[in-house]
């Protein structure tokens, strides 16, 4: 096991915590619970970036961080959205339930085409991709603007540069899964 697998593993150990302190902030009321929200989401967006760079420049990526890292990234999305979308919370940190439904909706989508892609395609290879990278960016800002200034116009431009981005990168996703899946051309 790598150095970056640990540090993908303690982000998602990290996970449930901010979404528990995230209720309490939000249930309870105290600011401590919300100073621990912003500092764990804080740590848990910092170990995002840290794995994938250590595993470059460390040149340990392995098959399990290929599996741990979208799959942590997945869990905090989750958490987060299934918190701040659905959950009765206060009015200041609530993002738009369509918002939510898109996004997870989205995901779903996009793993039920790869395991239908998956029983067609043995070796099927999903690539990080920069638009991929940048939808998870603004996620990230979106989320600590947030929970630092609540719900806002910035906030408001913030879900809707990632809806946009949601959008563009399942119409990718989906192209790179059909060539993927496309039967190949034999010449004549």
């Amino acid at each position: 096991m790598t150095i970056a697998n640990y540090i993908t593993i303690s982000r998602i150990i990290l996970i449930p915590f901010f979404v528990f302190s995230l209720h309490d902030w939000q249930t309870k009321a105290p600011d401590s619970f919300g100073y621990l929200a912003i500092i764990l989401f804080g740590l848990i967006a910092l170990s995002d970036w840290l794995d994938g760079f250590l595993a470059r420049q460390l040149d340990c990526k392995s098959r399990l961080g290929e599996f741990l890292d979208p799959t942590a990234d997945k869990l905090l999305i989750l958490g987060t959205l299934g918190f701040l979308s659905f959950f009765e919370s206060s009015g200041a940190l609530k993002l738009p339930v369509w918002f939510g439904l898109f996004y997870i909706s989205r995901d779903l989508l996009l793993l039920i085409l790869y395991l239908l892609l998956k029983t067609v395609v043995t070796d099927v290879k999903i690539v990080p991709t920069v638009l991929g990278k940048a939808t998870t960016l603004v996620f990230f800002i979106l989320i600590m603007s947030l929970l630092f200034m609540g719900m806002n116009m910035f906030v408001n431009f913030l879900v809707i540069l990632n809806t946009s981005l949601l959008t563009i990168s399942l119409i990718f996703y989906t192209r790179d899964g059909y060539l993927q899946w496309k039967p190949k051309r034999s010449k004549v």
